[in-house]
Parts: C-alpha cells; sequence; structure tokens
C-alpha cells in the first residue's frame, strides 16, 4: 500500500562554477614617470580611457599598491618646449610635451605593448581635447600591440 506525498521533488541542481571557468582578470597599476606638470591630468584621462578602450573581461586597472597586480602601466610625460602660432594677426603660445606609454609584464619585465610615443601640441584653448585625443590614441595603439 503506497503512500502519496504531498513533497515536490527539486530538480537537481547544476553544479556550481569552479573557479577555474571564469576568465582570468589581470590587474594593471599605473605607474607614472616625469617632471612635467601635467602629469595629473594624463593620469587622469588614462583612467578614464583604459575601461573604455581595453576589454573589462580580460584587464582592470587598479590604484591600489596591495593589489597583486600582473601588469604596470608606465605613463612618461616630458615638456618639448614651446612655439608662437600666428594667426589673423594674433599670435598665441601652442606647449609641446612627449607622451609615452607600455605595458609591462611584473613578473619578467617584459614589455608586453609599446613603448607608444606621441608628441602633443596644445594652446589654452585647446589643451584639454588634444591631450585627451592623445591618450586615447595610445592606449588604443597599446591595445593593438597586445592583440
Amino acid at each position: 500500500q503506497g503512500i502519496m506525498s504531498n513533497k515536490k521533488t527539486k530538480p537537481a541542481s547544476s553544479p556550481k562554477p569552479e573557479l577555474e571557468d571564469f576568465p582570468a582578470i589581470d590587474k594593471v597599476m599605473l605607474m607614472t614617470a616625469g617632471n612635467n606638470n601635467r602629469l595629473g591630468q594624463l593620469v587622469l584621462y588614462t583612467q578614464e580611457e583604459f575601461p573604455r578602450i581595453f576589454p573589462k573581461d580580460s584587464f582592470i586597472l587598479v590604484e591600489d599598491p596591495q593589489e597583486k597586480a600582473v601588469y604596470r602601466l608606465v605613463l612618461q610625460a616630458s615638456d618639448a618646449g614651446t612655439r608662437e602660432l600666428q594667426y589673423y594677426g594674433k599670435s598665441t603660445t601652442q606647449y609641446l610635451m612627449v607622451v609615452q606609454m607600455k605595458l609591462i609584464k611584473i613578473a619578467n619585465s617584459q614589455i608586453i605593448a609599446g613603448p607608444v610615443v606621441k608628441e602633443v601640441g596644445f594652446t589654452h584653448l585647446n589643451e584639454e581635447e588634444n591631450i585627451k585625443q592623445a591618450i586615447k590614441e595610445i592606449i588604443s595603439q597599446l591595445k593593438t600591440n597586445v592583440e
């Protein structure tokens, strides 16, 4: 004589994914070098643009030195002088700087991408726009070198 039960049986649950099932996300530590007075601005733009250009599921930019980074993104900037621009009877100073970036694997100090070097010229009217564009171009070139 079988007794029927009102208990519903649970479907077999799928096994929990193992840590190896997730792709590794490599941490990248940003390091700076140089004595350019716009280094802070360059760091800010790099922090904005790196996650937009590099795949977020593969690389993440970290700021905490305690993080165990796999790569070091080295950002260097140096002043390259000035020149006077003449236009419509007026003149303005164009500032020049050289920006360089390279991606280095920390474990063996191997350069993975770069160095990518770009000279950036700007005036007080287009400083932010030109520097941001230069950072975008440099990071895009680094990404191309990594692929």
